[in-house]
């Protein structure tokens, strides 16, 4: 694979075996390069200049300029799979047509932002919902927060659209919140 400026960024095929050169994902987190990329090695015989005079390394997948680690533990892990899956969108669907005159939400503008209306009873709900289920979630302060955005934004998907889906979700990301700091404050990066 090539960059549009002609950098190879394609690993070598050099390994003895397709598993093998698959397993380099699997030892990124054992390095420790999934949690910092400090420990990540770059090798500087494959150099490269861009058209602007910055030197970018070829052969090894392309070197970010900016760095979101994922330190969670195999627990986050797990409940942000939850959190971000389609189980919340039943959870809502089925919540909203259980109690559809509690919930009427008619309002999309307000919707956005105003805090999630009914917060209590939809996590009562939720963990409820849960149990019934056999989901095995951890529910903390921490991913409290990303359940109840979770269930807004499903909400704004059912009632009203995409886009006011997109943006509540969005307001709780990780890389779309860094993204947005780099944006405001950018730093020259060669």
């Amino acid at each position: 694979y090539f960059t549009p400026t002609g950098r190879s960024i394609q690993r070598p095929y050099d390994s003895s075996s397709r598993s093998e050169y698959y397993a380099e994902i699997k030892n990124r987190y054992k390095n420790d390069n999934a949690v910092s990329f400090k420990n990540k090695e770059i090798d500087d015989s494959l150099t490269f200049k861009t058209p602007q005079g910055r030197t970018v390394f070829g052969g090894g997948g392309i070197t970010p300029d900016i760095y979101i680690s994922n330190s969670k533990s195999p627990h986050e892990n797990w409940n942000n799979n939850l959190i971000g899956s389609n189980l919340i969108d039943l959870f809502v669907f089925l919540e909203l047509d259980k109690n559809h005159k509690k919930y009427d939400f008619d309002n999309p503008a307000r919707f956005f932002n105003n805090e999630l209306p009914f917060k209590e009873d939809f996590l009562e709900a939720f963990k409820i919902f849960c149990k019934e289920n056999n989901l095995p979630i951890e529910i903390n302060s921490q991913s409290e927060k990303r359940i109840l955005n979770s269930i807004k934004s499903f909400i704004a998907l059912q009632l009203f659209n995409e886009n006011i889906f997109t943006r509540i979700n969005n307001q709780n990301d990780d890389f779309v919140i860094k993204a947005l700091e780099e944006i405001k404050s950018p730093k020259p990066i060669f």
